[in-house]
């Protein structure tokens, strides 16, 4: 419940000065003062009492009925707003600390697993049964840190703001993927611009969000399919397209891909969490930006990662800061009279 009385509730107050009325709302007076008057609206914990030497005119009654009705109805929205994200905010925290606890005993039975492999001696059969558990395992890791990231993002972490270059960025990305392009036999083309391409933001959240979708092309990708990349530049922002000739997404199913935890009906036997796109989409609404998808069945996917072009003239806020840091230890540093 809402113990303090919300800016809505003092807003109504404001637009009733005009009106000889005040608002009783849970026992509490509004404007603050001694009640006065006689009570002639009630709408829900909210009441309105007359102070005027004269009844009210019915329209001027009307009014205030839909005002009262209109800022009870603003009331119980609020609380029930209140009431969710009390609910959300205690379901993240027992995420957190789920997550947290499992990691321990799961880097436990991962150490136990590689152990138990590089014993002598041991079976073939036991070995391909110790190697499944090792693949299940690491997979489980792989969800718990995905999920420990997508949960950070939620809770509105401190995004650093750098000077970021995208085309050095992918080219990095480019050469994470490598070994799996090689093995797979797969067609990776990049395309850049000639000029720089770069943007402000947080250079490990951009190359974990570009990482993400470049390595969701190749995993969906046939052996001897193409991955083709492509850094575009707009008027406002510059675009990154990561196309695949991959089985392509459903029209109905193509907006839910983003959604944790979803994934498409036609993703085969190819391994995943179902997080990795919905914190690339964190990622880019947190820079401003917004990540777009188009797909058609048997022809393959394009994801488009957007984001704003910086402004002519515009700096970082740390590089602003460094700036301003500097300027004063110049002028610290300077006589304000001539030495004798």
């Amino acid at each position: 419940m809402v113990q303090s009385h919300p800016a809505d509730l003092a807003f109504l107050a404001e637009l009733l000065r005009r009106y000889p009325v005040q608002v009783v709302w849970r026992g509490a007076v509004l404007p603050e003062g001694p009640l006065r008057g006689e009570k002639f609206l009630e709408e829900g914990e909210a009441a309105l009492y007359w102070t005027g030497s004269r009844p009210p005119a019915p329209e001027t009654l009307e009014t205030l009925r839909l005002f009262l009705r209109a800022f009870q109805e603003v009331l119980a929205l609020r609380e029930r707003e209140l009431t969710l994200l009390k609910a959300q905010d205690e379901t993240g925290r027992l995420l957190r600390l789920l997550l947290h606890e499992i990691k321990n005993p799961l880097m436990s039975v991962l150490g136990a697993l590689e152990l138990a492999l590089e014993t002598e001696g041991l079976p073939e059969e036991a070995k391909e049964l110790l190697e499944i558990a090792e693949r299940s395992a690491r997979r489980i890791q792989e969800l718990l840190q995905k999920a420990q990231d997508y949960l950070k993002l939620g809770q509105g972490v401190r995004l650093k703001s750098e000077r970021v270059d995208l085309k050095a960025l992918l080219r990095q990305a480019a050469e994470e993927v490598r070994p799996l392009v090689r093995r797979k036999g797969i067609a990776l083309r990049f395309t850049l611009p000639r000029g720089e391409a770069w943007v402000y933001g947080d250079p490990d959240w951009l190359y974990q969000a570009v990482l993400n979708v470049l390595s969701n092309a190749i995993k969906y990708t046939p052996e001897g399919g193409r991955v083709r990349v492509r850094l575009l530049v707009g008027r406002d922002r510059y675009g990154i397209a990561v196309a695949d000739t991959g089985p392509g997404i459903p029209k109905e199913e193509q907006d839910k891909v983003f959604e944790p935890f979803y994934r498409a009906s036609t993703r085969g036997e190819v391994e995943g969490t179902g997080l990795g796109l919905a914190l690339v989409k964190r990622v880019l609404e947190a820079h401003g930006g917004e990540v777009c998808l188009r797909s058609r069945l048997g022809r393959g996917s394009t994801f488009l990662l957007l984001l704003p072009r910086p402004r002519p003239g515009q700096r970082a806020p740390v590089g602003r800061l460094l700036l301003l840091m500097v300027v004063l230890i110049a002028l610290a540093r300077l006589p304000l009279f001539p030495a004798p």
